[in-house]
C-alpha cells in the first residue's frame, strides 16, 4: 500500500528509511501526552470530525409524525508543518554517504 505516494519520488528505499527515521525520532519527543492522557488512534488523515454524544431528537415529535434525529460532530483540525527537501541535498547526500569509506572521507574533506 503506497499511502504515502513514495511510488510517485524517485528517492531509493535507503532515504525514505532516514526519512522516516528521523520524524519517528521528532515525533517520540513530542508526543509525551500519549502516557499522561487516555487517548485512541491514530485513526489516519482521513479523519475529519468526531461525533460527541448521542444522537437525539431534535424536537419530540407526535405519535403521528416523523422525528427528526440529529447528532453532533466535532471538527478535528489537520497539524502540519512544511519544509523542503532539496534534491540537490538529496543527491549530496547520496553521493557522499554511499561511497565507500575512503572515498567518503575524500568528499568529506573536499565539502
Amino acid at each position: 500500500m503506497d499511502y504515502l505516494n513514495r511510488g510517485q519520488s524517485h528517492l531509493p528505499d535507503a532515504i525514505w528509511r532516514e526519512i522516516d527515521k528521523a520524524a519517528a525520532e521528532a515525533a517520540r519527543d513530542r508526543l509525551t501526552g500519549r502516557r499522561f492522557l487516555e487517548l485512541q488512534g491514530p485513526f489516519g488523515a482521513g479523519l475529519t470530525s468526531i461525533e460527541a454524544g448521542n444522537d437525539d431528537y431534535c424536537r419530540q415529535p407526535s405519535a403521528d409524525e416523523a422525528g427528526a434525529v440529529m447528532g453532533r460532530a466535532i471538527s478535528v483540525p489537520m497539524l502540519r508543518r512544511a519544509f523542503r527537501l532539496s534534491v540537490r541535498r538529496i543527491s549530496g547526500y547520496l553521493l557522499v554517504w554511499t561511497a565507500p569509506d575512503g572515498i567518503k572521507r575524500a568528499r568529506m574533506r573536499s565539502l
